[in-house]
C-alpha cells in the first residue's frame, strides 16, 4: 500500500473522530451546583454543606458527588470542580460544583458588599466558564440561595466582544437556564431580574468595546432607537439654538457631526404626569484623542470606551424599563468625538455655556466636563427631582480609588445612602468624595468665569472636575459619578472574576437597582 493512501485513510479516521466528539459536545448538558464551606477547616464535606440542588444530585448519584469531592482538598470560595458520571441515565451530563464560602453570609459593612451574593456571582461564573471551556453549550444553574446573583454571575461571565471576527472564530453561543429539580425552587422573578441586569451591563460593555469607526455619535443614536423607538435625536442646529457652545466647541475638531440624545422612559404602573423625573446624564465621547492637547499614543485605543457614561446610563434605563420601574426617567447624552482637526478648539480659547457662564479652555483633553456642563444645564429645564451624571471623567479617579469603587460627589446624603445600598447589593461599590468650596475656587480664572482645569497646583483632579460641574446645575439632589477607575479604560488592579475582558460596563447593575428602589 502506498504512503499517500495510508495518509488518506488516517486523515479520514481523524476527521471522523473529530466529528464524533463535536457531536457529543453539541449534545452535552452541564449543570452548576453549589457547596458551602465546612465550619471546621479541612474537614470533609457533608450533605449539610450542599445546596438543595446539589443535595438532590448527590442523592441521585448514590452519594458519588460527595465522594468525588472529598477525594481532594476542600473546595475554596469562588473555585469549581468538574465531575462526571453522576447521572447514569444521562451520560452526557457534566457537573461543575462551585465553592460558595460561608453559609448564610450577609452584608459586610466594612467592605460595603453583600458577601453571600458576591460569592454566588464569583462561584457561578467560575462554574459556567469551566463548562464553556469543556465545550458545553447548554448550562443549567443552581440558584445557590440568591437567584438574582446566580443569574448575574452566569450571564456576565459569558460576555465576549467578538462580533467583528469571522463567524467560525467566534465563541459558541451558550444557553443559560435555571436548574429546577425535585425539592428546589422554580424560576423566580429574582432570577429574571438578575438576567435583565446582567444583559443590560453586557450591552454597555459591547458599546464600550465597539471601535470608534463603528460606534460614531450617529450610530450610538441608532442603537438607542432600537431600544427606545421614541428617542429624540437632536442635531447641530438644535444644539446651537440651545446655546450649548461648550459642547459644540469639543465637537468642532471632528468630521463626525455631534448628536444630543434624549430618551423619556415612563413607568409601567404609575401615572407620572405630575411626577418630577429623575434625569440621567451620560458622557458620550465616542473617541477621545485629547484634541490639540493630544494624548500619548500608548493605549489610546482604549479611548473608544470614553463614552462609558453614556453606555451605562442608557443600559441602566433600558434594564429598569424591563423591570418594576416606578419613577419617570429621562436620559440625556451629548455625543461627539474629541479630535485635533483644523477647526478644533485651542488651549486659551473661551466659550460660553448654555447657562451663560464663560469657560476658558486651557486643556482640550478636559473635554468631558465641557459637554456635561451644557447637558446638566439642559437637565434643569425638566424640574428634576434628582440629576445623576455618569462619566469616565478623570484619570485622577483611578489613581485615588483604583477599580474598587466609583467615586461619588453629591450634596445629598439621602441619595448617596440609597446609591451606596444599591452598590453594596450589586457588588459594585460607591465611595463618597468631597465637594468643598475650596475645589470650586481652584477652577476660577481672571479672563472667564471658570477654567476647565484647576490652578496649576498638583492633586485633587477628580474633586476639581466635580466642582466645575456643580456650577452648571441648580438641582439640590445632584450626583456626579466618576467611573474612570471602574470602567476598564485603565487595566483594573482589582479584577472581578465574573467580569472578564477590557470594558466592564460598571456600574450599570447598581444604577438599575437604585432606579428600582425609587417610589
Amino acid at each position: 500500500m502506498s504512503l499517500p493512501r495510508i495518509w488518506s485513510r488516517s486523515r479520514l479516521a481523524f476527521c471522523s473522530s473529530r466529528r464524533h466528539f463535536a457531536d457529543i459536545a453539541s449534545r452535552r448538558r452541564g449543570i452548576v451546583v453549589g457547596l458551602f464551606e465546612n465550619a471546621e477547616k479541612n474537614a470533609p464535606s457533608t450533605s449539610d454543606n450542599l445546596t438543595a440542588a446539589s443535595r438532590e444530585i448527590n442523592e441521585r448519584s448514590g452519594g458519588t458527588l460527595l465522594k468525588q469531592l472529598n477525594y481532594t482538598k476542600p473546595l475554596k470560595n469562588g473555585h469549581q470542580r468538574i465531575l462526571y458520571g453522576l447521572d447514569k441515565s444521562d451520560e452526557s451530563l457534566v457537573c461543575s460544583v462551585v465553592g460558595l464560602g460561608k453559609k448564610a453570609a450577609g452584608v459586610d459593612t466594612s467592605e460595603q458588599i453583600h458577601e453571600g451574593k458576591d460569592s454566588v456571582r464569583r462561584a457561578v461564573a467560575a462554574g459556567v466558564s469551566a463548562l464553556k471551556s469543556a465545550g458545553v453549550t447548554m448550562i443549567q444553574v443552581d440558584s445557590c440561595g440568591h437567584p438574582d446573583a446566580a443569574a448575574e454571575g452566569a450571564v456576565l461571565s459569558l460576555h465576549t466582544y467578538d462580533k467583528l471576527k469571522s463567524v467560525k472564530s467566534r465563541d459558541p453561543l451558550v444557553r443559560i437556564e435555571p436548574l429546577v429539580l425535585n425539592g428546589t425552587d422554580s424560576p423566580s422573578h429574582s432570577w429574571r431580574e438578575g438576567i435583565v441586569m446582567a444583559e443590560s451591563q453586557n450591552m454597555a460593555r459591547t458599546w464600550m468595546d465597539m471601535p470608534a469607526n463603528k460606534l460614531t455619535p450617529t450610530e450610538f443614536c441608532a442603537q438607542a432607537k432600537l431600544l427606545f423607538p421614541n428617542a429624540l435625536i437632536r442635531d447641530t442646529d438644535w444644539i446651537r439654538e440651545q446655546g450649548m457652545l461648550a459642547f459644540l466647541a469639543v465637537a468642532s475638531g471632528s468630521r463626525q457631526p455631534p448628536k444630543f440624545l434624549e430618551v423619556h422612559v415612563e413607568p409601567k404602573t404609575v401615572d407620572s404626569k405630575d411626577q418630577r423625573p429623575v434625569v440621567l446624564v451620560g458622557k458620550g465621547v465616542t473617541f477621545d484623542t485629547g484634541g490639540i492637547s493630544i494624548k500619548p499614543s500608548a493605549s489610546m485605543d482604549m479611548m473608544r470606551g470614553d463614552m462609558g457614561g453614556a453606555a451605562t446610563v442608557l443600559a441602566a434605563a433600558y434594564g429598569a424599563s424591563k423591570l418594576s420601574l416606578k419613577r419617570k426617567v429621562i436620559v440625556l447624552i451629548p455625543l461627539t468625538e474629541n479630535m485635533p482637526g483644523g477647526n478644533a478648539i485651542k488651549p486659551g480659547d473661551i466659550v460660553t455655556a448654555r447657562n451663560g457662564k464663560s469657560i476658558k479652555i486651557d486643556n482640550t483633553d478636559a473635554e468631558g466636563r465641557l459637554i456635561l456642563a451644557d447637558a446638566l444645564s439642559y437637565a434643569d429645564s425638566f424640574n428634576p427631582e434628582t440629576v445623576i451624571d455618569v462619566a469616565t471623567l478623570t484619570g485622577a479617579c483611578h489613581i485615588a480609588l483604583g477599580a474598587a469603587a466609583s467615586a461619588v460627589f453629591t450634596p445629598s446624603d439621602r441619595t448617596f445612602n440609597a446609591l451606596q445600598q444599591a452598590g453594596t447589593d450589586a457588588g459594585d461599590r460607591f465611595w463618597r468624595m468631597p465637594l468643598f468650596k475650596h475645589y470650586r475656587n481652584k477652577m476660577k480664572t481672571s479672563s472667564a468665569d471658570l477654567c476647565n482645569i484647576s490652578k496649576p497646583t498638583a492633586g485633587a483632579g477628580s474633586c476639581t472636575a466635580a466642582a466645575f460641574l456643580s456650577e452648571f446645575t441648580t438641582c439640590d439632589n445632584w450626583v456626579h459619578i466618576d467611573i474612570a477607575g471602574v470602567a476598564g479604560l485603565v487595566a483594573p488592579d482589582d479584577e472581578i472574576p465574573y467580569i472578564k475582558g477590557t470594558m466592564t460596563g460598571r456600574p450599570t447593575r447598581a444604577l438599575i437597582k437604585w432606579l428600582l428602589s425609587l417610589k
